[in-house]
């Protein structure tokens, strides 16, 4: 049986390689038109405009997961945050994590890789939302 998504189109790109599958895809209703400005095998980012001439970005992401490479995910985010004065909705994979408490598991975090990502956020103007760590199962 098929299920029907009620969306009106779609843009997506595939990280499948070597093996391993995943991708990053934006996926709006008719009523909305998106368009696309920048993608790539981490980023999808694109400006919206609403039945209402209501304009923001949206900006899906998947952050380095190497220690050694998070900070390009960070100067990324400072970059696209230079190029727009509106609303912007960032959401994703950041592979970071804002509190000790959010680990579960695994190895132990840099306190100086958290205050990274969270000076990224501060230089962005962003504020933290929920993430996953709202909704681990207990």
């Amino acid at each position: 049986m098929a299920t029907r998504y009620p969306f009106g189109d779609c843009w997506s790109n595939n990280t499948s390689r070597g093996g391993r599958a995943g991708g990053l895809s934006l996926w709006w209703v008719e009523e909305v038109a998106a368009m696309v400005i920048y993608a790539s095998l981490r980023c999808i980012d694109a400006k919206i405009v609403d039945d209402r001439e209501f304009v923001w970005r949206f900006t899906s992401l998947y952050g380095w997961l190497e220690v050694g490479r998070k900070k390009n995910t960070w100067d990324f985010m400072r970059d696209l945050a230079s190029q727009w004065e509106g609303p912007w909705l960032c959401g994703g994979d950041f592979n970071e994590i804002l509190a000790v408490e959010e680990k579960s598991g695994g190895q132990n975090m840099e306190e100086r890789d958290i205050a990274e990502f969270h000076d990224c956020l501060l230089g962005t103007k962003m504020e933290a939302g929920r993430g996953t760590s709202k909704f681990k199962r207990q």
